[in-house]
């Protein structure tokens, strides 16, 4: 038998007689019942009617915005939830009239205002009637979308541009270097002479300079405006090569004429490709500006006109990497070497006898160098080689130079004075050898190793000395 009874919310509740007594949740309006006994609970003859809404306000806005209120909020002020303007509830049931006027700005209040079609008064803290955090989570999503967008274009951008960056990888200026050439030569010269050891090596060299800054002030640049200057070489053996000198400051274009004009004789105007260049009448030199920046100075009219030819946009070749080295910021001295196939053939096959331990060399395609100056010297060196085999044989041919001058610098060490002098440069000239250790990766070996400034002082006071030391006084005369 079941025992029947009615909830407060009107509807109509079923038991088991077993659960009398106990107290039980009704899962439509979740309220709590207790079970009554037998009859003791009779049903309501209907279930009571739900409360009436009450009667709200409703009332445009100048945006379009429909606004509504509870009766009693009747002339409060409250803000539109579309644009926040500060409106006065109406009395009265729904309005039709149309929008009012926009508010001034003067009346805009500086606080955002949640967005809501019901609206309660401005100094209220009742809760809301309609679906407000509904819209809210909407107006929110959107505007995390349009952040997401904006980030993920924000990044692509970059990302672009580093990727943009990272192929090109080679500064503008080696533009001018076809990557097929024979090597070049490239000094970053002002941050060079900026250097603590540049700055310390051109102190002892000041009375040794004067001829150059009066050359420097005829072109009026110093050596601080010269921010790198790089030689080209093409065909060595034939002389032609080219200089690329590029400044940090415009340079006066008339000025370096006038002083080619003194030195080479007058120059006249010459055409190459749609591009201008002008020929010294005395030797073959010429020059060409191709930007206030940016000069060339080569060694012949047919070289000239080989640099003109050149495209706009390099083509890869065997000097890619080691224009990519030449291009880091802390490398203000660089060499590039790319040995062609031809010039090797030429040595002929008595060349593999004579060059002893170090033939494996003989197979080298390109090699580099470079110089990074600060208080001391950090040196690389690396070469490419035809295949993977010659590689290791090189780096083998390294090791065993430097066990052979491990043996001789302990044989002269044994020879030597135990104290004194000697004795550091024994130690010095150890620690030097052991940073000489090829690395070997695929086709390449490369090497690191650091030279100490002040040594670098020291042996260039040494020659100063022995410069200035007068042999003649010591040979005797007949």
């Amino acid at each position: 038998m079941t025992i029947q009874f009615a909830c407060n919310c009107g509807q109509r509740l079923a038991a088991r007689e077993e659960v009398a007594g106990k107290r039980v949740r009704w899962t439509s309006c979740g309220d709590i019942r207790t079970v009554p006994g037998r009859g003791a609970d009779l049903p309501p003859s209907r279930a009571p009617a739900p409360p009436a809404a009450p009667e709200l306000i409703r009332f445009h806005c100048s945006c379009g915005q429909i606004c509504q209120a509870r009766p009693e909020y009747a002339g409060r002020n409250t803000r539109c939830p579309g644009c926040s303007t500060v409106l006065t509830i109406p009395g009265g049931a729904i309005t039709k009239e149309a929008p009012a006027p926009r508010r001034p700005a003067g009346l805009q209040d500086d606080k955002a205002v949640r967005r809501s079609v019901s609206r309660r008064p401005v100094d209220e803290e009742e809760e809301l009637e309609d679906d407000r955090p509904r819209r809210r989570r909407r107006a929110k999503k959107s505007r995390m979308w349009i952040w997401i967008s904006a980030a993920a274009a924000l990044l692509l951008v970059g990302g672009g541009l580093a990727l943009w960056l990272l192929l090109r990888g080679v500064s503008s200026d080696f533009d001018l270097v076809p990557r097929d050439a024979q090597g070049f030569v490239t000094i970053r010269v002002a941050d060079l002479v900026d250097s603590p050891l540049g700055s310390q090596v051109i102190s002892k060299f000041e009375q040794d300079l004067k001829e150059v800054e009066k050359f420097e002030g005829d072109f009026g640049l110093t050596r601080k405006d010269i921010e790198r200057v790089t030689w080209v070489a093409i065909d060595v053996e034939q002389g032609v090569f080219w200089f690329i000198v590029h400044t940090k400051k415009d340079y006066d274009k008339d000025k370096i004429l006038s002083v080619i004009k003194k030195k080479a004789g007058d120059f006249t105007e010459k055409s190459f490709d749609g591009k201008t260049y002008y020929l010294a009448q005395r030797g073959k030199a010429s020059v060409w500006f191709p930007s206030n920046r940016l000069l060339v100075v080569a060694s012949s009219p047919e070289a000239m006109e080989q640099c003109l030819g050149l495209p706009k946009k390099p083509r890869s070749g065997p000097l890619d990497e080691a224009l990519q080295m030449a291009s880091k910021g802390k490398n203000q001295i660089a060499f590039g070497i790319n040995v062609p196939a031809e010039k090797m053939a030429k040595l002929g096959p008595g060349a593999q006898a004579q060059a002893g331990p170090l033939k494996a060399f003989l197979d080298v395609k390109t090699a580099y160098m470079t110089l990074a100056v600060k208080k001391d010297i950090d040196w690389e060196v690396s070469a490419t080689f035809a295949d993977k085999d010659k590689a290791k044989e090189a780096a083998k041919s390294i090791e065993g130079l430097v066990g052979t001058a491990r043996t001789a610098l302990a044989q002269a060490e044994g020879n030597a004075l135990p104290q004194g002098p000697q004795k550091d440069r024994f130690a010095k000239a150890k620690k030097s050898l052991d940073e000489f250790k090829p690395k070997q990766s695929g086709k390449s070996v490369t090497m690191n190793w650091r030279t100490d400034g002040n040594e670098l002082l020291e042996s260039l006071d040494m020659l100063r000395a022995m410069a200035a030391f007068d042999f003649k006084k010591f040979i005797p005369h007949r």
